[in-house]
């Protein structure tokens, strides 16, 4: 990683562990969210879809004001409605799926965020009996109630001050994120304008041994070269070493173009690529599902 060397890493047993914070491209608190207890904020944080919190960083540098984020959850397949909106609160109401297989059976296919599937076991379990008998025969009661509020496939989240939440988040992140990009940028060209020093002295002097200007212990250079054969050395040329010296030039000349804010879009580019990848994932997945679903349902007919 390009900023491992930017760290400040924890010590255990006099031996270097992770770092006391890592430094990613985009905020991962607002990422994979939070529950706890935050200095005069809410304490819960919804997750949120990188692609919306990516859109936001970029608004930054352009003077843009940020745009509200939705909570969003990777492979909820459900709804996530807003239902109620305040300045700076809003309260989500998330549902889950369920399909009717038959008049007599009904199959739930996500549950919604927060609810684990041990206690909606439980709770499946205690309505299983509806004065003494089975459940499964009230489903018309069940159909006239509303199977999402029958089947408690609804739950709410309320956001409090999280929009203000998210613009300090990301503002504060924007500044602190580009500042480490200016220090990569230092030491990586003054690593790279390093290197290629090493290059260029070991060229020099493959072709200083190679002419005959170079002699090393005073002996032939055939005699060198076929003791170098026989340890099973790889013999290295001075054009092989070239192509290192222009691929390091090339780095070198980029490194001096660039600035914090290319290399950040660099890699925010390269985040999408892996997002891209995801999202194939996950449609490939979701087509296997139903398959599966329906291969499911021709079987139990």
């Amino acid at each position: 990683m390009d900023d491992d060397v930017l760290l400040d890493y924890l010590n255990e047993d006099e031996k270097m562990i992770e770092p006391t914070w890592f430094m990613p491209i985009i905020p991962t608190i607002l990422v994979n969210g939070s529950q706890g207890i935050g200095a005069g904020w809410n304490n819960f944080i919804p997750n949120y879809n990188p692609r919306d919190i990516v859109a936001n960083v970029w608004r930054l540098p352009n003077g843009q004001s940020m745009v509200p984020m939705d909570p969003w959850y990777r492979g909820f397949r459900g709804t996530i409605e807003k239902t109620a909106s305040n300045e700076g609160d809003s309260t989500y109401t998330i549902t889950g799926l369920y399909e009717e297989v038959d008049d007599t059976t009904l199959r739930i296919t996500e549950l919604p965020i927060r609810m684990w599937t041990n206690d909606y076991k439980k709770f499946l379990f205690s309505i299983k009996t509806d004065h003494g008998r089975p459940f499964i025969q009230n489903m018309l009661a069940a159909r006239q109630e509303g199977f999402l509020k029958k089947f408690n496939l609804t739950t709410t989240i309320a956001t409090s001050n999280m929009h203000l939440f998210n613009k300090e988040v990301l503002e504060e992140f924007f500044d602190l994120r580009l500042e480490y990009y200016e220090k990569r940028k230092e030491i990586m060209l003054k690593n790279l304008e390093l290197e290629l020093l090493k290059l260029e002295s070991k060229v020099k002097f493959i072709r200083g041994f190679l002419s005959g200007e170079i002699r090393i212990f005073n002996r032939k250079k055939a005699d060198i070269a076929r003791e170098l054969r026989q340890r099973g050395f790889t013999p290295v040329t001075s054009s092989e070493e070239g192509h290192k010296i222009d691929k390091t030039k090339e780095q070198v000349e980029y490194l001096k173009k660039a600035t914090p804010r290319s290399l950040w879009l660099r890699d925010l580019e390269s985040l999408d690529m892996e997002l891209d990848k995801l999202d194939l994932k996950d449609a490939q997945d979701e087509e296997g599902r139903n398959a599966w679903c329906q291969r499911d349902h021709r079987e139990g007919q």
